[in-house]
């Protein structure tokens, strides 16, 4: 997924990389960089998104894909089409 970096939330040099909010094809949200590179305002990326954690609730929903967030470190809810997911057949 192409995004564009809207912010560095910290630069703090944690291990699970510092946080960014960005925008993208399916809305805004902010998320750990895992890169070497380190991230800059304004720049332009082709990334992966990863769920490190078990999903903790699904539900079908009908509308749009989006990745929504109330604020940086808040939930993220995503929507979208779940393509492969881990132990099932």
């Amino acid at each position: 997924m192409r995004i564009e970096i809207l912010d560095v939330l910290d630069h703090a040099e944690e291990p699970q990389g510092p946080r960014i909010a960005f925008r993208g094809p399916l809305g805004q949200v902010w998320a750990h960089w895992r890169r070497s590179a380190a991230p800059q305002v304004g720049d332009a990326a082709d990334v992966e998104i990863d769920i490190p954690d078990d999903v903790a609730h699904w539900v079908h929903a009908e509308g749009p894909d989006a990745l929504l967030a109330e604020a940086a470190g808040a939930p993220a809810r995503i929507k979208g089409t779940v393509v492969a997911a881990a132990g099932q057949a």
